[in-house]
């Protein structure tokens, strides 16, 4: 069986057993998940099964590109009501001007994701979402929708406060802090 490697490299037959295993959020988001990942990667190298046809590859396509082509979109001027955003939300800044900051220099972004405070954030700053959107910093929001946060998750860090922050309410108007919550997720999925 003819197959060919990450570097373009053509083999007629296989080097290694078609092993594979991945580790994905499951496991890695777990209390000593980074341990279990290691071994999990540690056995793969073990049987020989990297880059190898039915092992674990490496993805496509490689080398990758440097400087990374993909940059975070949502600046001021990129952002409507009603319209898609002009790029992914995520992804890599290399520079200042890359940073979701308005004119003052102050975070767009309710995670602050991309700003001064967490410039380098590829995967945004999600853990921040609600405490932020509580505290009304970098702005107050009335709509919080979360999706496939499962907020029954064990590893939330501090549950009071976050339950806190989910059922204040403003001592100014009665209303709950973060007015309105949206959740869409097979919630308590165990």
């Amino acid at each position: 069986m003819e197959w060919t490697d990450w570097a373009g490299r053509k083999h007629k037959s296989m080097i290694g057993p078609p092993v594979s295993m991945h580790a994905m959020r499951g496991i890695s988001a777990h209390s000593n998940g980074f341990h279990t990942c290691r071994a999990l990667h540690i056995l793969q190298i073990l049987l020989g099964s990297i880059d190898a046809p039915g092992g674990f590859r490496y993805k496509p396509p490689f080398p990758k590109p440097a400087p990374p082509p993909l940059k975070p979109a949502g600046k001021v001027d990129q952002v409507n009501p009603n319209s898609p955003m002009p790029g992914p939300p995520l992804g890599f800044p290399m520079g200042p001007e890359d940073l979701l900051v308005d004119e003052n220099g102050d975070p767009t972004r309710i995670d602050k994701a991309f700003s001064w405070e967490a410039p380098i954030s590829a995967h945004g700053v999600m853990h921040m979402v609600l405490n932020n959107a509580w505290k009304g910093d970098p702005y107050e929001v009335d709509t919080i929708f979360m999706y496939m946060a499962n907020m029954s998750w064990n590893s939330s860090m501090n549950i009071p406060d976050t339950l806190r922050m989910l059922t204040d309410k403003n001592n100014e108007t009665g209303e709950y802090q973060i007015p309105r919550i949206i959740y869409s997720d097979a919630f308590y999925q165990r």
